[in-house]
Order: C-alpha cells, then structure tokens, then sequence
C-alpha cells in the first residue's frame, strides 16, 4: 500500500508546496515595500516645512502619496502582483491535483488549508511589515533621535534658545519633551530626553497625550454645529440629550464650553480625597486603568452639589466637556472619536493623531511618568476614557500646531465663530477664558507697544504636561509636551522650565520689536504644578 508520502509525490504537492512558500514570501516582501513607501518620512516633512509655512503640504496621505511619488505606485504594484501570484496558485490548485488523480475532498481541503494560512499569517506578515517600516524610518533620519541639537531647521529664526530651554527643562526633571515652534520661513521640530527610559531617546514626531487642549477640538466642533445652523450658542442639554442631567437641562453649550455652567467635576471623586502630594503611582493606577464609560462620569458629577447659578460665575469642569461629546454623540449618530477623527483631525491633516479609548496606545509616543515621594514611576496603563472629550487626544507637537494653524486661519470653522471661541464673555472674563481656549500675554509687543495677545490652552495629564499657544493670524504658534509631571510638594518641577521654553520658543520668532516678560505667566486655567487642571 503506497504510503502518504508517496502520494504526495505522486500528486506533485512538494512542487506546489513550494510555490505556496514563495508567493507568500513575495506576499510578504511587498506589504513591507508598501508600509515603507507609503509611511511618511519625518525628516523630510520636517525640511519641506521649513522652506515656507503657507505653501509646504502636510505629510501626505497613502492617496496623495500614490499621485505623486512613482516609488510609492511601484510599492503597491508590488503588492498587487503578490496577491495575484497567490490567487493564481490557488486558482490552479484544483487542475493540478485533479489531474494528478486528487479526489475532490482532497482538492478542497488543500485549497481550505491554504485559505486558512493566508488568514492566519495576516496580522504576521501586518506586525513585521510595521516593525520593519518604522525601523527604516528610524534608520533614514538619525538626526531625530539624539535630542533637540540635532534636529535640522531651515527657519528664519534662531533656534539655539529654544534647544537650550529643551535641556534645561530635562535637566530640571523632565522626562521627554518634544516641541514644535511655527515662526518666519518655517517649523522647527524638536526633542530632548528620552522617550522610554528603558528603551529609546524621544523624537520630534513622537505623540504625547495632549490631554485639555482636546477641548479645543470639542469646542470647534460645537461651533460647527452652530455654523450650520443646527444649534446656537443657547443649545441646552435637554434639547439634545432630554434626560442626562436632570435638574440642570436647561444650561447652555456656550456655558458648558466657557465653564460657566456651575457643573461639578465628578472626575475628582476617582482620585484620593486627600492633598495631591501625597498621591502614589498606586493610586494613579486606580483611577486611571480602569475604564469608564462617559455616563459613570456624569453620574459621578450628579452626586455633588451644583457650584453656582449658571453663568453667574467660572469653575473649571472637565465633565462639563464630557457631556458636550455626549451631545455630540447624540446630535451626530456617531462615537465621538469618529467625529473628532473625521471633523478635526483630517481636515486638519493631523496623520498622528487619535482620540484613544483604551489603555492602548498605537504607534510611538512618550510613556508618561510621574515623580512621586518614593521616586520616579512609568505609567503605561493610563485609559484615556476618564476624560473622553475632555482631553483624551493623543498627537504630536506638530499635528498640535497643525490644529492651531488650521482653525486660527478659518480652515475648519468660519472667521467670525473663531472670533466667538477666542472672546471671552460674561462670568468667563475674569478667568480670560473663551470656549476651550484662553488668552495670555506673550513675550512681544505689537506695533503699538502692547503685550502681544496669545490664544491656547494647556493640558495637564496623568504624567504628561502640554502647553499649546498661537497668535491670531497663526503666523506664529508653538506646542510642547513633555513627560515626568511632578507629584511632590518641593524639590525640582519642570513647569517653571515649561514656561521658560514656551517663551523662548515665542522669543524666537518675535518681529523686530523688542520683547517683553508675559504679565499673566501661564494662563489661568493651567493650574499650578500637581492642580491637575485638566
């Protein structure tokens, strides 16, 4: 009786066997030509931005990429011919086995098997192609891997301020920091420090979580609303999400996005009731691994007791944002991390950035730290779900001054509601407080001899600080994140050193009128180091 092996050879499966490998293995080669051509490449990026602000694109996206760079054509060409290769394989499957004398079960049963290993060998062939392509990436631009001095720039402003304040707030405690600074002729992008300290430096295009300047984003995305004619400033609760806040449906998105509504921040309830410097990373983790789904937050806030008659007074609440992304949910039929993807991050090119809902974070970015009593702690669990809308965004410096350029120019929301979200009213003005942006002064004069006005918003996250500022016309604009937020009551903290390069950074690209010390430092909603005003 022949055995298995002989059969096999009798029906040719060796030589099938074979060609399966290598159409796999072109399968293979092709996803990663496809992953490299088509990734966009920072250092690149970095130098076609600093020819001109206005007219340099963004980073390309696949689309653009496939219009305009023939590498990128050839990429996908090779991916195609792969897959058709292993179609074809399969398609003559049946002629060779049949004419070899195959029964029909075994012709189908091969064909199942080989349909089963392509399926099962995607996310393999998915995981190497990204390993491989972020490693090229790496491998094509050294120069952003060492720390600020050296990043290249071909700014028209001096950058050597900006790279010693960089040092400077690693040497005070930092972690990581990565800055982006929009100024005369260019972008300059920029990091020190490390990453990960167990693993690699930090680089310009490395994410952070960005956490309050998310409020930005919801408050343009309401005024889009109310660009349409869909709501207005006086929209209420009840009107769009009848129910959620019983007692209180009558207050207003204008109120809820300047944060005069009175709206307790339930937020605080996770936290330990007991003075921030003596938190530990324990209880951090607590609260911050957990996920919590936007109504436990509501709920959290129902139990306190209201601040204040609405627009009779300001009190900073994150839930306050959390129930206009509900309203947004609501108004729209779609999770609020689609809308912010599809409303703000694309038409504002920002390729690196996401709205997060889990404890995974995808693609690189700096692992936040905190410096506590016992010492310095990672913390890598951190589940942006217990601030949803209110400031779960991760981005990078760059796509942060993307966002700031794009709205300040009218790109995403009509000049006049811009206008709206940077003019304080009401309860609002003492805290110079906007819908989801402040203003401070910055380190310039005008033409008349004035401090110059800044308009942003920072954002203090678990292990994460962020400042974000830009000057109406976005002619200049600056954002820095950096990592190893303080947790302790004196010693070292980087927010000095923080505010120190936000105005070396806006220093830089003053106009030829003398500079000036900011009256306000840092804005009123920032908080000082350990408030976590988020």
């Amino acid at each position: 009786m022949p055995s298995w092996r002989s059969r096999g050879q009798a029906l040719g499966l060796p030589q099938f066997t074979g060609g399966f490998v290598i159409a796999l293995c072109a399968q293979v080669l092709g996803a990663i030509v496809y992953f490299i051509g088509l990734r966009p490449h920072p250092l690149k990026v970095a130098l076609s931005r600093g020819e001109s602000v206005a007219s340099t694109p963004s980073p390309a996206g696949g689309f653009t990429l496939l219009r305009t760079v023939p590498a990128a054509r050839r990429a996908v060409l090779g991916v195609a011919l792969s897959h058709a290769v292993m179609v074809g394989l399969m398609f003559m499957t049946p002629v060779h086995l049949t004419t070899h004398g195959a029964t029909l079960s075994v012709v189908g049963l091969t064909i199942s098997l080989h349909v089963a290993g392509m399926f099962a060998l995607a996310p393999v062939v998915g995981w190497l192609a990204d390993k491989l392509g972020r490693a090229a990436t790496a491998l094509a631009t050294p120069a952003f891997t060492t720390g600020a001095a050296a990043a290249p720039s071909k700014t028209a402003f001096n950058t050597a301020g900006i790279d010693a304040a960089l040092a400077n707030l690693v040497r005070d405690g930092a972690v990581g920091v990565t800055t982006s600074v929009v100024g005369p002729g260019g972008t300059y992008l920029s990091a020190a420090g490390k990453r990960d300290l167990q693993k690699d430096s930090a680089r310009p295009q490395d994410r952070a979580r960005i956490a309050s300047i998310t409020k930005a984003m919801i408050a343009m995305l309401v005024m889009q609303r109310i660009e349409a004619g869909q709501w207005t400033l006086r929209t209420t609760i009840d009107q769009v999400t009848p129910g959620l806040y019983p007692g209180h449906g009558g207050v207003t998105v204008a109120q809820l996005m300047n944060h005069t509504s009175g709206m307790p921040d339930g937020i605080y309830s996770l936290l330990p009731d007991r003075e921030w410097y003596t938190w530990t990373v324990q209880d951090l983790e607590a609260a911050v691994v957990p996920y919590h789904p936007e109504q436990e937050l509501v709920e959290l806030s129902r139990r306190l007791p209201w601040e204040f008659e609405p627009g009779t007074g300001w009190s900073y609440s994150n839930v306050g944002y959390v129930v206009l992304s509900m309203m947004l949910e609501a108004a729209t039929g779609s999770r609020i991390q689609d809308v912010v993807r599809d409303r703000v991050f694309k038409p504002a090119k920002m390729q690196q950035s996401r709205l997060e809902e889990s404890t995974l974070v995808r693609g690189r970015y700096l692992l936040p730290y905190g410096k506590f009593q016992a010492g310095l702690a990672p913390l890598p669990l951190v589940n942006p779900s217990i601030f949803s809308g209110a400031g779960g965004v991760y981005a990078t410096a760059e796509d942060i001054t993307d966002f700031t350029g794009a709205l300040m120019t009218g790109r995403l929301l009509r000049k006049d509601l811009v206008d709206a979200m940077v003019t304080p009213v009401g309860a609002a003005q003492q805290a110079r407080y906007g819908y989801g942006l402040y203003l401070i002064n910055g380190p310039c004069r005008t033409a008349a001899g004035t401090p110059e006005l800044l308009i942003g918003h920072d954002g203090a996250g678990f292990g994460t600080r962020v400042v974000s500022f830009t000057t109406r016309d976005a002619s200049r604009r600056m954002a820095l994140a950096y990592t190893g937020r303080s947790y302790v009551e004196e010693g070292q903290d980087p927010d000095a050193a923080m505010n120190a390069a936000l105005i070396a950074g806006f220093r830089a690209t003053c106009p030829a009128s003398a500079p000036t010390t900011p009256a306000s430092g840092k804005g009123p909603a920032s908080g000082g180091a350990g408030s976590l005003r988020l």
